[in-house]
């Protein structure tokens, strides 16, 4: 009795180890994929931007001033006053310029009195002297005073002119259409030939000055089309051109640029702070151009994954491949040789893969 409850006992136990191996069922482990990230292959790009901070200014911009010293007799403009061409800007006290003035054509009236009168006697003794009434010594020293007198008259003309012009000096008119950005002078202030008596600038011609760091200057030229975009003035930029390229760096080892706009408006004043963007072209135009994280050596040399999409979504086949590559740009490297255009590669993980390796893409 005891045997055969022992070999029930024995059955039963065996029977507990065995049934789960016999049910069928494998455990299957899941596959584990390697994220990576990839991107095709693309021509390099034949335009890049940049900006560089820049200040606005007029275009034109002229400090006016007498010819002439003498006390400022009228003012006729204020800062901020919008004016026209021809405008009398300042008058100087002329009374003393006009005395002279009036001198000088007294003087210049007696002269012409004296020269007529030394011509009339010059006719006189060459018809007494053709008729040999008088010695040529007479002759000769009548020609010798109207030469005289004639250059007298000559001399007063000019030094008429001379004080006409200095009366017109007297007063201070614009020369062109703009605004007067400064008075710096009070009226009855006695002021010196050259002294700046009004900047006038204008008010339609707006520039920017900015300036371009070493790296960027040689690609830039006179011509070349720029966007500007100030901060005070929202969603709005202006088309420019350059105008002048500084030859010689400034003090903050910057070279001098300057932009005139094609067309302004009125919120824009000089002084303002701008963003003047400029397009550079490559140098590799037409170059395809792989990230240089997506590009790996080995002993066989220079080589990339490209990737194979998969059925699954976000799963793909990698596949080693060999390039030849050229210069290291600020884009990548120039591939010579080894892929084409809108192939994919990857980009990140390339050191975790393998050939034919089944990986998923990291988002």
């Amino acid at each position: 009795m005891n045997k055969k409850f022992n070999s029930l006992f024995s059955f039963f136990i065996l029977c507990i180890l065995i049934l789960p191996g016999c049910s069928g069922k494998v455990e299957e482990k899941e596959e584990i994929l390697r994220p990576v990230r990839y991107q095709p292959i693309q021509k390099s790009d034949i335009k890049k931007t940049r900006s560089f901070s820049g200040v606005s200014a007029a275009a034109t911009e002229m400090k006016l001033s007498f010819r002439i010293s003498g006390a400022l007799e009228t003012i006729n403009v204020k800062v901020g006053q919008k004016i026209n061409k021809s405008v009398m800007i300042a008058s100087i006290d002329d009374s003393d310029i006009r005395i002279q003035y009036e001198e000088a054509k007294v003087a210049m009236l007696n002269a012409e009195v004296q020269k007529d009168n030394a011509k009339a006697n010059l006719v006189r003794v060459r018809e007494l002297y053709e008729n040999n009434n008088v010695p040529l010594s007479e002759y000769e020293n009548a020609k010798n005073q109207y030469a005289a007198a004639r250059a007298e008259h000559e001399s007063r003309i000019k030094k008429l002119a001379l004080q006409k012009s200095q009366l017109s000096y007297s007063k201070l008119f614009s020369p062109m259409a703009g605004i007067v950005s400064q008075v710096p002078v009070e009226k009855n202030e006695n002021v010196n030939a050259g002294q700046v008596i009004t900047l006038l600038t204008s008010d339609k011609d707006i520039e920017v000055e900015v300036g371009i760091p070493e790296a960027y200057i040689s690609q830039i030229k006179a011509g070349d089309s720029v966007s500007v975009a100030f901060s005070s003035i929202r969603d709005m930029s202006f088309p420019g051109t350059v105008t002048e390229v500084s030859y010689v760096a400034s003090g903050a080892s910057t070279y001098p640029v300057r932009v005139r706009l094609e067309k302004s408006a009125d919120d824009i004043r000089p002084g303002m702070p701008a963003n003047v963007e400029f397009t550079f072209f490559s140098e590799h135009e037409g170059s395809l151009i792989a990230p240089s994280n997506a590009v790996a050596e080995d002993q066989q040399g220079n080589y990339v994954f490209i990737v194979t999409e998969g059925p699954e979504k976000d799963t793909a086949t990698v596949n080693w491949r060999k390039v030849r590559v050229g210069k290291l740009t600020n884009e990548g490297f120039i591939v010579l040789d080894g892929v084409e255009e809108g192939e994919l590669i990857v980009i990140s993980g390339i050191s975790k893969i393998t050939d034919g390796m089944k990986v998923r893409f990291l988002k």
